[in-house]
């Protein structure tokens, strides 16, 4: 369960990635995701996986998705159930 602060900077970090992506600034949001994903290893939502999942795919970066949806394998976080923003 996510404390009062780490949920609100999980929406943070969720704002920032929208605002990388329609400023089109993927290697910022890779650059925060890989801080994200090495800070919070363990508590990352689906949401968070799914906004970089559809700004790579906005990008029109495959390759890229799929090395997320591994991340996501490695992280134990379901994929079944994603929600693309």
């Amino acid at each position: 369960m996510l404390s009062k602060g780490q949920g609100a900077t999980m929406g943070t970090y969720d704002t920032l990635l929208l605002a990388f992506d329609m400023d089109n600034r993927v290697d910022e949001a890779e650059s925060l995701w890989n801080m994200v994903l090495h800070t919070h290893n363990r508590s990352i939502s689906k949401r968070l996986f799914s906004r970089m999942i559809s700004l790579f795919d906005h990008h029109s970066m495959p390759e890229k998705i799929i090395e997320h949806l591994y991340q996501m394998k490695h992280n134990y976080v379901g994929s079944e159930l994603l929600v693309f923003f």
